[in-house]
């Protein structure tokens, strides 16, 4: 079973659930699009099922990184509306404060909107190439 799918944080749903949950506020969010290999196809429709809520879920026919299941997010909001601000996000990350984690990504979207690229995460302690380098820009003003 992979780690996102596994009980492992929280006895009653899986990180990919958390993630799932966590973004299922229709107010702030439009429904989630889910990249699933083929393989993992039924697990994901299961668990998103156990908890009542809506994604799409869209297949890999191979695991080819990140960066082509982005682009194939990004183009599948981008049928569904072309300025769609898009969050992408892991499913097997553990948020404790779910309030934070909505306003953070209210203010990341508003600097989207205004042609930002936005990132969340946490402070890093070390370079990690496995990462990326990002090279942190002046403050931008807060979105009104």
């Amino acid at each position: 079973m992979p780690k996102q799918f596994a009980r492992l944080v929280d006895a009653e749903r899986s990180t990919f659930q958390a993630t799932l949950a966590r973004v299922s506020d229709t107010s702030v969010f439009a429904k989630a699009t889910v990249i699933a290999s083929a393989e993992a196809r039924f697990i994901v429709a299961e668990q998103r099922d156990q908890l009542g809520l809506a994604a799409d879920i869209l297949l890999e026919p191979q695991g080819r990184d990140s960066a082509a299941a982005v682009a194939v997010a990004a183009l599948h909001a981008a049928a569904a509306d072309p300025q769609a601000v898009v969050l992408i996000l892991a499913a097997d990350h553990v948020v404790p404060d779910t309030v934070a984690f909505v306003d953070a990504v209210r203010r990341a979207a508003a600097g989207a909107r205004a042609g930002y690229t936005m990132t969340l995460g946490i402070e890093p302690d070390r370079p990690a190439t496995d990462y990326g380098y990002i090279r942190r820009g002046e403050p931008i003003a807060e979105a009104p």
